[in-house]
């Protein structure tokens, strides 16, 4: 027995701490835990003194010019323009851009009382991250977009919960994970959205809701976000309610911001937020109405019949060679196989789509590729053709234009495909 104890004992004496402490932990966290749970703290909603920060990083006024090809994107762990001392730095790639410094404006202009009277009406008008409303548009406008005040708390948690560490607590697109990611997230604050099925002008479309549900069910393909597939119907409709409610207060801010820093209000800071409120909720009405979201023609050609398929892609390259305000070429350089760099609204840098990839991030759908030819991009240089590329009644019985494209747009990515069409990308085209 003496030689059994003493064989075990340095063992037993090693561990024991460890084994004990461990349990301790346990039992500590254990405890911790049923006391949140048994108070009924709430793990998950806003804190009530949290507010909507100001916002403080600059403003890029107006698009720079097509021909911007900086040489490099955003290195990982920066975001484009945190503060202007960002042009400061010769190696940041916004600097690239010469004249780019002019169009930037600077929220720190703003006195204190500006500052205080604004963050005074969103608040009043938009309450805060744990109590979230949109005060000042009409009823019949809050119940059609859903912003009813039980539905944004709901969609504040789920926000909280699944997109607040890319999107950040305004919708800004600055949230901890957003540095890491290329490209950069969206943000809601200007209220542009890149995937829309509306034809209205491209300073007035906003995303619909089915159109964020989509979004939010299929996820971006070639970015980080994800599907939210899983999430029930309920919860996918709360969440694009709070985007919305996010979107416009950003919207409110950012307009209002670059008025006071460039031509100055002509009325009181009051009357401009509200002012932009009504126009910018009743945009987001527009967009809900059946007649403003695009209605394709019936597809005109039979899939199964491969001389008929082949004609249309054929036709549809032949659009998208042609240096015309038809054609794709100009700025799908090589097919996009030439990656030049740009910047967008949102003052990120990006770079045009690599079509013989197949990764389209709209959708890969013909509708989806329809969507994008017909009404373009917004935000981006993706411009509308639906003028162009849809025929009129006469024109029809000889083919379609944009199904054409769309056609072509899905043969593009696979090799052996084009060589059955015929379409050889690698062709010399005329000057």
């Amino acid at each position: 027995m003496l030689g059994t104890y003493q064989e075990a004992s340095p063992v037993n004496c090693c561990c024991w701490p460890i084994r004990t402490m461990a349990r301790t932990l346990l039992l500590v966290t254990g405890i911790v835990l049923s006391l949140v749970l048994l108070s009924g703290c709430d793990t998950e909603s806003y804190s009530e003194e949290l507010r909507y920060p100001t916002r403080t990083d600059p403003i890029v006024s107006g698009t720079p010019p097509l021909e911007a090809t900086p040489e490099a994107p955003d290195t990982p762990g920066q975001m484009p323009l945190t503060s202007l001392a960002d042009l400061a730095d010769l190696k940041h790639p916004l600097n690239q851009e010469p004249g780019l410094e002019n169009k930037i404006l600077s929220p720190a202009k703003l006195s204190a009382e500006q500052r205080g009277k604004l963050e005074t009406l969103l608040e009043k008008a938009f309450g805060t991250p744990a109590n979230p409303k949109v005060a000042g548009i009409d009823t019949a406008a809050v119940s059609l977009l859903k912003l009813d005040e039980a539905t944004l708390a709901e969609g504040s948690r789920l926000y909280r919960r699944h997109c607040l560490h890319c999107h950040g607590l305004t919708g800004d697109g600055r949230g901890p994970t957003a540095p890491w990611v290329n490209p950069h997230p969206r943000e809601y604050r200007q209220g542009g959205f890149k995937f829309t099925s509306t034809e209205l002008d491209l300073g007035a479309r906003k995303a619909g809701r089915d159109d964020l549900l989509r979004t939010l069910r299929q996820g971006i393909e070639g970015t980080s976000m994800p599907s939210f597939v899983l999430l029930h119907d309920n919860e996918l409709e709360a969440l694009v309610s709070y985007v919305i409610h996010l979107s416009l207060r950003g919207e409110v801010e950012y307009e209002t911001l670059k008025t006071i820093l460039t031509v100055g209000l002509e009325g009181t800071i009051d009357e401009a937020v509200q002012q932009r409120l009504t126009v910018f909720g009743q945009r987001w009405v527009d967009n809900e109405q059946p007649e403003n979201h695009i209605a394709p023609d019936p597809y005109p050609y039979d899939r199964s019949n491969t001389e008929q398929m082949r004609a249309s892609a054929r036709r549809g390259w032949n659009l998208f060679k042609l240096k015309t305000d038809a054609g794709c070429i100009g700025c799908h350089e090589d097919y996009g196989r030439k990656l030049k760099f740009t910047i967008d609204s949102w003052g990120t840098l990006v770079r045009r789509t690599d079509l013989t990839l197949g990764i389209y991030r709209g959708g890969r759908r013909p509708i989806d590729l329809y969507w994008r030819v017909h009404s373009g991009i917004n935000g981006s240089f993706m411009p509308s053709f639906g003028n162009v590329l849809v025929p009129d009644e006469k024109q029809k019985a000889k083919g379609h234009p944009l199904w054409d494209m769309v056609n072509f747009l899905q043969v593009l990515p696979y090799p052996r495909m084009r060589e059955q069409y015929g379409i050889d990308i690698d062709e010399k085209l005329p000057d």
